[in-house]
């Protein structure tokens, strides 16, 4: 039993040489382009000195063409890193009214995740003049409203390119993940992080393909279709022959019976199978951090923290493909994230409640000056209605009108005068009446005494000594007085 095992093992690893070799032809001429250029890790190493040496320009040539489905990850993402930072470096190189140009030329193409940064670009330049940030608010606003627009559209034809990836349709795949990605819109964070992922399946496959797996597993029979355009298997493969009722006794290939054994052939499988595993589960877990990342850019903290967690529970449900310094270092990175994620998402925070204090101290200045404003219009106009009262000699009314508006702003200088002028004015009229009126008053009594002084002329006067001469003329036997009053009287 042993013997024909090892023998049903060599004639499989026979076979698969054979199909490695075909697989090998089919893509020949592929290989045969590829060799026309540099490989793509000494292009990502050139453009990287280029952009250190600030030729930004050239940087994002060599970079735009190289293809990611030739690169690891780690390379990949920091070919895009490279790429963006190149991008912003251009774009900051070109003046304000130049940028706003180019953003409205890319939100008439569609590119609105390009121009939304362009207008935010223009809009924190300090060198920007404030008619052109504020038209740059204006149209941001705008490609804003574009993008909320687009989120139903983007949403299908993320599930189309999903599709047509399932279909094995990767460069019409790749396309319809491109126009999400040049829209950028919003799809929420569980579609966010589709596009990330689905982008990665795209180049895992394509280097696959770039690889040859793609050729070997489309030759064996039995294959799953996701294998023929190279997906990384999850399970053994398929038997190559019709299994026997016995697993273990299976007929011999024609051929191959009688051959000798290759020990290492199912091993070697093995081998094979746990490094494609080890492959996918660090892409995936390289995926959901980047996804972090582009999440926390965002300020999406609830994403962000979901994607840290996934990349993380990825370490944690898959030790055994990773050696434990590898596993501990995945792991520390991950929770390094999470812990990241979580001081920005306090410090956010922290910086809302400050900016909310802010724009509560601001509201409350504007409510004051608004207040103050109001405050001297009031004033204004009972100022106003008091100098016509004023010129109309109503001293009283417009004293009236004054103290109000005195209580309305006591810090009214023009009101505090002329309520002082009117209250003087008030005095004088009311002394100037009190003299006219004592002047009466003096006049009535004068001509009262005058005409007391008048003499009546029917009244009879009677002289001082008429009682001498009342005695004179009677010779004093007239009187009818006692001769003692006469000789009190004479005594007198």
């Amino acid at each position: 039993m042993n013997q024909r095992l090892r023998s049903r093992l060599l004639a499989a690893s026979i076979m698969s040489t054979t199909l490695m070799g075909f697989g090998g032809f089919l893509f020949s001429e592929r290989a045969a382009m590829a060799q026309d250029r540099p490989p793509a890790a000494e292009q990502l190493t050139r453009g990287a000195a280029l952009f250190d040496q600030k030729n930004y320009g050239e940087a994002k040539r060599i970079l735009t063409d190289i293809d990611p489905a030739q690169l690891p990850e780690e390379q990949r993402a920091r070919r895009a890193d490279l790429l963006a930072r190149a991008d912003a470096a251009l774009l900051q190189a070109l003046a304000p009214n130049e940028r706003s140009a180019s953003a409205k030329a890319d939100a008439d193409a569609g590119r609105l995740a390009s121009a939304a940064a362009k207008y935010q670009s223009v809009i924190n330049d300090s060198a920007s003049a404030e008619a052109v940030k504020q038209d740059a608010q204006v149209q941001l606003a705008l490609v804003k409203q574009k993008q909320a627009d687009q989120v139903p559209a983007m949403k299908q034809l993320l599930d189309q390119a999903q599709a047509l990836y399932d279909q094995n349709k990767l460069d019409d795949a790749q396309n319809a993940l491109d126009t999400v990605m040049a829209v950028g819109a919003d799809l929420g964070w569980d579609n966010n992080s589709r596009v990330p992922q689905l982008q990665g399946k795209i180049a895992e496959k394509k280097l696959a393909l770039a690889r040859g797996t793609g050729g070997v597993v489309a030759a064996a029979p039995g294959a799953a279709p996701g294998a023929a355009a190279g997906m990384a298997p999850m399970a053994p493969m398929a038997p190559l022959a019709a299994p026997a009722p016995n697993p273990m006794d299976l007929a011999p290939l024609p051929g191959t019976a009688g051959t000798g054994a290759a020990p290492g052939g199912l091993l070697q499988s093995t081998k094979e199978l746990i490094d494609i595993n080890r492959e996918r589960i660090y892409t995936l877990y390289t995926q959901s951090r980047q996804a972090a990342k582009d999440a926390l850019d965002k300020s999406q903290f609830q994403a962000a923290h979901a994607q840290a967690q996934q990349a993380l529970d990825l370490i944690n449900q898959n030790p055994s493909l990773f050696s434990d310094i590898e596993a501990s270092s995945l792991r520390d990175a991950a929770q390094a994230q999470l812990d990241l994620i979580d001081s920005r998402q306090q410090s956010y925070q922290r910086d809302q409640q400050i900016r909310q204090g802010e724009i509560a101290r601001i509201d409350e200045t504007n409510r004051n000056i608004t207040a103050k404003q109001v405050r001297q219009q009031k004033v204004a106009a009972l100022v106003a209605d008091a100098r016509k009262l004023y010129e109309a000699t109503q001293f009283r009314e417009a004293s009236d009108l004054l103290r109000q508006a005195t209580i309305i702003d006591p810090q009214d200088e023009n009101a505090a005068l002329l309520l002082r002028l009117v209250l003087d004015k008030i005095t004088d009229r009311d002394y100037d009446q009190i003299q006219h009126r004592i002047g009466q008053e003096v006049m009535r009594q004068a001509i009262d005494s005058e005409e007391h002084l008048i003499p009546y002329a029917d009244l009879m006067v009677y002289p001082d000594n008429w009682p001498e001469i009342t005695r004179k003329r009677g010779g004093g036997e007239s009187t009818q007085d006692s001769a003692a009053n006469r000789a009190v009287r004479d005594r007198l």
